[in-house]
């Protein structure tokens, strides 16, 4: 019990960094002006902390999954993070869009939006799966 208490902890903190991580590379693409060469209508201004907090939040909770997946996938640490970040992606994409009328895959913000929420989610699963990963081989 305590093991999987340490596993969850393990899973959650890493989350947290890679929703840190996700927020800076957002950020980042906002500042080298690939949001508008791209002709995507996001915008990351300044990192400023609920935006930040949210991120990690978020991060923290689908890593979780990290978890629960880790013993029935073959794909372990960074590649079990970027096969994980298909979920969050797929939640925004198919779900949160079209719920804020933007679309399915975001169209409305502009046609290469769903490249940029698997380039950011990516990034997260990417940390987030690593982290957990040095802590629990196999």
């Amino acid at each position: 019990m305590r093991d999987l208490f340490n596993r969850f902890a393990v899973a959650y903190l890493a989350g947290a960094i890679g929703g840190l991580a996700y927020a800076l590379v957002a950020w980042l693409c906002q500042q080298w002006g690939l949001f508008t060469l791209l002709a995507v209508k996001m915008s990351v201004l300044y990192l400023a902390w609920p935006y930040v907090a949210e991120r990690m939040l978020k991060g923290s909770l689908w890593a979780l999954l990290l978890v629960l997946l880790a013993p029935f996938m073959r794909a372990r640490g960074a590649l079990l993070g970027l096969v994980l970040s298909l979920l969050p992606s797929a939640y925004v994409l198919l779900i949160q869009y079209p719920s804020q009328h933007v679309g399915l895959f975001g169209m409305g913000k502009g046609t290469l939006t769903f490249l940029f929420v698997l380039l950011f989610n990516a990034t997260w699963g990417f940390i987030a799966g690593g982290i957990y990963a040095q802590h629990y081989r196999g």
